[in-house]
């Protein structure tokens, strides 16, 4: 979250005090696209096995021995 937007995440709660969010909140409109980012380059290194669609992540192998045990 870039520091001169937090102001735009104020909230004021009944008893007077004001929040403000430091990090990207969910529900915020670029919130899933930048999740989506940092979830693409964090697994990079394992995609072949791992790759991941926004908050899924799909593990898989070729190898049929124990791939129903959870």
């Amino acid at each position: 979250m870039r520091e001169r937007d937090i102001p735009y995440t104020a909230m004021s709660t009944p008893s007077g005090m004001l929040w403000e969010w430091l990090v990207m909140p969910q529900g915020l409109s670029n919130a899933p696209a930048t999740f989506n980012r940092c979830a693409t380059n964090l697994l990079r290194s394992v995609r072949d096995f791992a790759p991941s669609h926004f908050d899924d992540v799909f593990v898989h192998s070729r190898a049929m021995d124990g791939k129903t045990d959870a």
